[in-house]
């Protein structure tokens, strides 16, 4: 029996000026039972990422 596909979690950060992406960047970094998928200029997280001194690995997401 094959095992059941992760639950994927839609986060959009809302204001780039905000503290969102600072939050998106975080639960990105942290290890959840389901996919993040984050909705939002990867550079701007990428670069808040880097600002708060996480490490962040992005992809782009693929629906299927």
């Amino acid at each position: 029996m094959a095992p059941a596909p992760r639950p994927r979690l839609a986060l959009t950060p809302g204001e780039p000026g905000g503290i969102g992406p600072d939050l998106a960047a975080l639960l990105a970094g942290r290890e959840r039972p389901g996919r993040c998928v984050l909705f939002a200029d990867p550079d701007l997280l990428r670069a808040r990422a880097a600002a708060l001194g996480i490490g962040l690995r992005l992809r782009p997401h693929d629906p299927a």
